[in-house]
């Protein structure tokens, strides 16, 4: 009998590692452990625990599905198996805070973009990250603006020469004219940054879970713009649609573009929904080299816990 149990492991750590992508097996990952908590891919919490003591995910297998990998014990993975009181993070719901924001949307049709200019208000989620003091701010990094006081980021732009990101600027298609500038000087708003949040499993030098977000203040007291508006407002977490084949965006000023936004747009409701983050890439637009993003879907637990 146990011979039999031997086989059937071995078929289903053959079958599970077929599986795994090259990036899940690549040195440096950050794992979670046996007995960590977690989230599976669906959002549910659960338990780190060996394979074989998970029927959720031996039942995943044997229905072509891939289980949520926490770490490995030699061969053996480690996977999130839900409890019986498995639940999703409590968090805003994605898609009533879409339809309040929606209400904002300009009267033309976004088109997409191939390297050309930005019309004014195309992409109102769009943010630039600041760096230094006021009166000498240098935009080194992207964002994406998610809620009234939250913008989405790379977690690696949480540092830099210049120290941790103090300013996010929203509303300015034009990033050149801000350079170096005073919060007060230029219209769009400058809001400052008071909290940082990295995910808890980035750890430089490797670049797994490069994802953060930044928590804004009150937009400075001179900027024009002080309020949700069709130049400024949020994008939508990517939701339970399915965007295969669909053609997606990345957006930025063409220098510091880490932390930006890979989007794809719905026609019917003008809304852009963040399915990447930029990370990193060979050099700066390099020739016929790929671009990495993170995947957002991946990260919705954790940024709905916040």
């Amino acid at each position: 009998m146990a011979g039999h149990l031997g086989l059937l492991k071995f078929a289903i750590l053959q079958i599970f590692l077929a599986g795994l992508s090259e990036c899940q097996l690549f040195p440096g990952a950050v794992f979670s452990f046996e007995g960590d908590h977690c989230f599976d891919h669906s959002g549910l919490s659960g338990i780190c625990r060996p394979i074989e003591r998970c029927p959720h995910a031996l039942e995943q297998l044997r229905n072509g599905g891939r289980p949520t990998t926490c770490s490995f014990i030699g061969y053996e993975p480690i996977v999130c198996c839900p409890t019986s009181n498995s639940h999703r993070p409590p968090g805003p719901s994605r898609r009533p805070g879409c339809s309040r924001y929606e209400q904002l949307c300009p009267k033309f049709s976004p088109v997409i973009v191939g390297g050309i200019k930005a019309r004014p208000a195309e992409f109102p989620h769009m943010a630039a990250i600041g760096y230094g003091p006021e009166g000498d701010i240098n935009w080194s990094c992207g964002g994406s603006l998610i809620s009234d006081k939250y913008v989405l980021t790379a977690a690696h732009c949480l540092h830099s020469r210049s120290g941790p990101p103090r300013w996010v600027l929203l509303g300015s298609e034009l990033l050149r004219e801000t350079v170096g500038w005073s919060p007060n000087a230029k219209r769009g708003q400058t809001h400052p940054v008071i909290k940082r949040i990295p995910h808890p499993g980035y750890h430089p030098p490797a670049k797994y879970n490069d994802i953060a977000l930044l928590e804004m203040g009150p937009a400075t007291e001179h900027n024009v713009l002080s309020t949700l508006s069709q130049h400024v407002h949020p994008a939508c977490l990517p939701l339970d649609d399915d965007y295969n084949r669909r053609s997606a965006i990345a957006t930025g000023w063409g220098r510091g573009d880490s932390g930006g936004p890979l989007q794809v747009v719905k026609r019917k409701d003008c809304m852009y929904s963040i399915l990447g983050v930029t990370s990193f890439g060979k050099l700066c637009a390099f020739a016929n080299s790929p671009s990495v993003y993170t995947k957002v879907s991946e990260y919705i637990p954790w940024i709905e816990s916040i």
